[in-house]
């Protein structure tokens, strides 16, 4: 069986940082884990984060990439 990435998986320092930058405008923010688990839950996969984020500078859906 195999696992599946989350962010509780991957997160699990509280210095880690969540990346997200607009496939549309480049724009880029960090999230700490805190942020990013209360916000998006700590359950929340790399498809599911990439998929649920709006740019709040130009306002594309879905065109988020995102790693940690």
């Amino acid at each position: 069986m195999m696992m599946f990435q989350t962010l509780a998986r991957v997160m699990l320092s509280g210095a880690d940082t969540l990346k997200i930058e607009c496939g549309a405008c480049r724009r880029t923010v960090e999230w700490g884990r805190a942020q990013a688990f209360e916000r998006l839950g700590p359950d929340a996969t790399p498809r599911e984060v990439c998929q649920r984020l709006r740019c709040s500078a130009c306002g594309a859906l879905r065109r988020a990439r995102a790693w940690v």
